[in-house]
């Protein structure tokens, strides 16, 4: 932003060596074995190094340190050939995956401190999508393939929904102005109104009038049991079903109903 340049020269011979250049003065970065570039915000880059066949190590050059993301990344089972984001930076925050126990993608953040944490614990893959320059994220996840629900996580908040990926897979870019989140899919841009108070969000709402259901899904910071209800006219509201979700996945839900206005309520 400040009119920082971080290049590569193509010359493996030199070890394809990386430069800055800012206020006109070009300087080299030391050079790292095998390191291919992936993402710089003019003051720290991120990138790759091969350590077999199949796994990279992750690392984060800082102007007063080098840094180890992960020391074994592969690529994960479940997002077969999908090309996507591995990396973003925004206001000294960096996003980054690691495999969990089960060989599936989570995003991990590090502060403009250093302090370094855990921000998706999903049972399936997750993809980045943004960043915001507060350490907010916006990720999905492919519940099956090609079909990926679209997640907007607040710093030290609960996930929620935002929705199915309009248009397909990628078809819509996701990008934060400061705080504001804004999409951009078709020609047209929004700006997704999002809400970091909520614990439980409810998400994605159908009602089917040829079955007379509704269907949603339900996202969750944690464990938890919720009332689903409706009303005629947002004063009496009645209790529909009870249900429960146990982890922090989107969850789709479906229950007959007549039609009316829907909302969710926590059990203590």
């Amino acid at each position: 932003d400040e009119g920082t340049l971080v290049y590569q020269v193509a010359d493996a011979e030199a070890g394809n060596p990386i430069y800055k250049l800012k206020d006109g003065v070009t300087t080299p970065i030391p050079e790292e074995p095998g390191r291919v570039v992936y993402n710089t915000d003019g003051t720290n880059i991120l990138y790759f190094t091969r350590i077999s066949s199949q796994a990279h190590a992750i690392h984060l050059r800082t102007p007063e340190d080098l840094v180890l993301l992960t020391d074994s990344y592969s690529h994960p089972a479940d997002l077969l050939d999908s090309v996507y984001t591995f990396s973003l930076m925004n206001g000294g925050w960096t996003a980054f995956p690691r495999l969990g126990a089960q060989q599936q993608q989570q995003i991990w953040l590090r502060s403009p401190q250093g302090t370094i944490s855990q921000a998706t614990f999903y049972s399936r893959s997750s993809l980045l999508r943004a960043l915001s320059p507060n350490g907010s994220l916006v990720t999905s996840i492919e519940l099956t393939p090609n079909q990926p629900v679209v997640v907007f996580t607040p710093r030290g908040g609960a996930p929620q929904v935002l929705g199915p990926d309009f248009g397909g897979p990628f078809a819509t870019r996701y990008f934060f102005a400061g705080e504001d989140l804004y999409a951009f899919w078709g020609g047209t841009l929004f700006r997704v109104i999002t809400s970091s108070t909520e614990q439980i969000s409810f998400g994605s709402p159908k009602y089917d009038f040829a079955t007379d259901s509704l269907s949603y899904y339900v996202t969750a910071s944690a464990p938890a049991t919720f009332v689903l209800q409706r009303s005629s006219n947002f004063v009496d509201w009645i209790d529909l079903s009870t249900n429960s979700v146990s982890n922090t996945l989107p969850t789709k839900f479906q229950t007959t109903t007549s039609p009316g206005f829907f909302r969710l309520r926590t059990e203590p």
